[in-house]
């Protein structure tokens, strides 16, 4: 199960499924490939989603390394 880490006091980390980190990189794959993003941005781009997602701030950069990897 995929973290992202919530940008509380307590630092409890919110959780996704597995389900929804794969919708995750389905969307990401297909907003690179629509919008011909460069690789550049890629990991902004991912960043947004999840930020877009979960509604915090903090994301756990494996979450972002899968998502973003070819």
């Amino acid at each position: 199960m995929a973290q992202v880490l919530e940008d509380e006091d307590d630092l409890a980390p919110m959780r996704i499924s597995g389900f929804d980190a794969d919708v995750l990189r389905s969307a990401f794959q297909n907003l690179v490939r629509d919008a011909d993003v460069p690789e550049c941005q890629w990991r902004v781009v991912a960043e947004c989603l999840v930020r877009e997602f979960v509604g915090c701030e903090q994301i756990e950069a494996g979450l972002l390394d899968w998502i973003t990897k070819k």
